[in-house]
């Protein structure tokens, strides 16, 4: 998957075209408009906390994130982390494929989702808290927090054998080195 990334990091490099997508003007190498909206039909599908999805389609969460999470630092996946974080952790129930699917943002684009916190154009992406997070709407540094402690809560609930419960810990560990980072 990393080499599909690094694939489309050099198409954007590309000189552009302008195409006129979706009745809007866009430039087709550095903005990939097409790629914007498949991910977005993939996510569009997907019921959070939802355990009847099946196996299958739990998998195939997991690698869209997985996928659009390493798309992140390129510019090319905007709303995917604030609507993922959002339905995986501030609700119940924390279900395990979700929050594997979420900690990927954390993992592979913790530090860009960091360095946005605040950001106007990133935070008038973020949806209304869920239940469970009642602060500010935005991408902020109070929601980080929330999510972080969330990352831990949801993955000690699990069976202390799975994977996903050392991820989530990985995530919630990440989201400490890079606040220390940016501290010194």
């Amino acid at each position: 998957m990393d080499l599909l990334v690094e694939t489309i990091a050099e198409l954007t490099k590309l000189p552009s075209i302008q195409v006129a997508t979706f009745n809007q003007e866009k430039q087709l190498w550095s903005e990939l408009p097409v790629l914007e909206m498949e991910l977005l039909e993939r996510f569009t599908g997907h019921y959070y906390n939802d355990p009847s999805v099946r196996p299958y389609d739990q998998d195939a969460s997991i690698r869209t994130n997985s996928f659009a999470a390493r798309l992140l630092p390129l510019g090319l996946s905007s709303t995917r982390p604030t609507e993922t974080l959002q339905y995986t952790l501030e609700q119940e129930p924390c279900m395990d494929w979700d929050l594997q699917a979420a900690s990927e943002y954390i993992i592979r684009a913790g530090e860009n989702i960091f360095q946005r916190l605040d950001d106007p154009k990133f935070s008038e992406l973020a949806f209304e808290g869920g239940p469970l997070y009642t602060g500010p709407k935005g991408v902020n540094k109070e929601r980080w927090d929330f999510l972080k402690k969330r990352f831990r809560e949801c993955g000690e609930a699990l069976d202390t054998e799975s994977g996903v419960r050392q991820r989530a810990s990985e995530a919630a560990d990440k989201m400490e080195k890079i606040e220390q980072q940016v501290e010194h």
